[in-house]
């Protein structure tokens, strides 16, 4: 209902108000998107309350600032904010500081209150009605009202608004606790996705000892937890000029990008990475300008490359793609540890396969012996029939 459409002779009972609200705050209370909650309170909200325009301003704890949002009830057509309008000159702004209604009328403006004033009149406004949304647990903003009739916000009406605004509060408050909670949810999956990564590489040291199936699954289980566009492991080369790519998992190489590539030290960024030990992250454009091969030819995108150290000496690079810009904040640990497995990694199967030349030197040697041992058997007892042999033929 529009405020023009209700009249004071044909107000709803009390009784039927309140009816309502509960209706409304069954309604309301199923959002648990804040987005979502305020489209419905203008559908919701006209079965009890008559009003032109709504807004509210829901406070971000992290940033400390307000999020404001105003819709019109006829067309319900977004009403952006003014940028000329800051929150402190705003009935808001007070409403939300001193936790109390307040009820303003165009006509009896402050001369001071200039810019509000023209936004009222800019849409037809001749009264507006600001509550405190607040809960027991936090305030979560203000609820604002506004009629194109004048002096509708009565005292008996802002109490009933008061109520209004309490249901208000609470739905928005779970919908943002519920928020927050996925959040967290995501996260915790997210690290647990992480954790698991590093679990799986130590595995893969068990059941794949040959060293390359082992880089290769390291990129292919980076690249699947970290949403990367691409993933590469580079180590020295013999001849101490380039870097060999020894894995890559990377949808957008052609032949110039493969497995088995080499990357000249001194024309690429992965070069500079190897020679200092020190990592490196930046835009795909000044990784390119820096030399690194990218056939995607994305225009935004990061690159983080990092060192493979192992007892003071670098062994090669670990490279991540992304195409996104600052993909990698608060990233770069995790990449740290990634790469710090690989070593690790390299170092244990580099022990497997002493063990396994030691043990096949072992083998060898033990068949060695047994034919000797053999050989030695066999020689003797036919040594030992000689003697038989000539008494046989004196005989």
């Amino acid at each position: 209902m529009r405020t023009e459409e209700v009249t004071d002779g044909s107000r709803l009972s009390a009784a039927t108000r309140f009816e309502s609200l509960v209706g409304v705050s069954n309604a309301i209370g199923m959002y648990r998107d804040p987005q979502e909650l305020f489209g419905a309170l203008l559908r919701e909200l006209h079965r009890v309350v008559r009003f032109d325009c709504i807004g509210v301003s829901i406070r971000d704890e992290k940033s400390n600032t307000f999020h404001r949002h105003s819709l019109d009830a006829e067309t319900e057509a977004s009403i952006p904010p003014d940028p000329e309008l800051a929150i402190e000159e705003s009935d808001a702004w007070w409403v939300y500081q001193n936790q109390e209604p307040l009820v303003t009328s165009l006509e009896a403006i402050d001369a001071r209150r200039s810019k509000f004033q023209a936004i009222l009149k800019k849409y037809g406004v001749r009264c507006v009605c600001t509550l405190p949304l607040t809960t027991a647990h936090s305030k979560v903003g203000t609820l604002t009202f506004a009629s194109k009739t004048p002096d509708i916000y009565t005292t008996e009406e802002v109490c009933f608004l008061s109520l209004v605004a309490d249901q208000i509060a609470l739905a928005f408050d779970n919908a943002m606790h519920f928020e927050a909670a996925q959040a967290s949810q995501q996260q915790l999956l997210k690290k647990n996705e992480r954790v698991g990564l590093l679990l799986e590489l130590t595995n893969h040291v068990v059941s794949n000892l040959e060293f390359r199936d082992l880089l290769r699954a390291v990129v292919a289980s980076t690249r699947r937890v970290m949403g990367c566009d691409g993933v590469g492991i580079t180590l020295a080369d013999s001849d101490n000029t380039h870097l060999r790519i020894y894995a890559l998992d990377f949808p957008f190489s052609n032949e110039s990008l493969q497995e088995e590539s080499l990357v000249p030290l001194d024309e690429d960024v992965s070069g500079a990475v190897f020679r200092t030990g020190k990592l490196w992250c930046g835009s795909v454009q000044e990784a390119r300008r820096l030399g690194l091969k990218d056939t995607a030819q994305a225009e935004v995108g990061t690159v983080c490359i990092l060192p493979l150290v192992s007892r003071g000496r670098v062994l090669g690079t670990f490279g991540v793609v992304k195409y996104q810009d600052n993909a990698f904040t608060g990233d770069i640990e995790f990449l740290t540890q990634i790469a710090n497995q690989v070593c690790h990694c390299r170092g244990e199967c580099t022990c497997v396969w002493q063990i396994r030349e030691l043990k096949d030197q072992l083998s060898k040697e033990k068949l060695y012996l047994e034919d000797e041992i053999r050989t030695e058997m066999n020689f003797a007892q036919i040594i030992g029939t000689v003697p038989l042999c000539a008494k046989s033929s004196n005989m």
